[in-house]
């Protein structure tokens, strides 16, 4: 998950990804069951916001996992 945001965060210039593109990454890896976990695990290396413009959810590194 980490390297995923990463490479993500880089190629696009901004050290961010959406909730889309997270969901869209690992949602054949992970049932719906285990969302709360992904979750939990997600806010363990990354701060959330959403896009004052979008409403658009994004997951930021936290910067000692960058």
């Amino acid at each position: 998950m980490r390297n995923f945001i990463a490479r993500e965060a880089q190629s696009e210039g901004e050290n961010e990804v959406s909730t889309e593109d997270l969901l869209e990454r690992f949602k054949k890896k992970l049932p719906p069951e285990k969302n709360p976990l992904f979750k939990a695990l997600l806010s363990e290396i990354c701060t959330f916001k959403r896009h004052k413009k979008t409403n658009v959810g994004i997951w930021k590194l936290k910067e000692e996992f960058q």
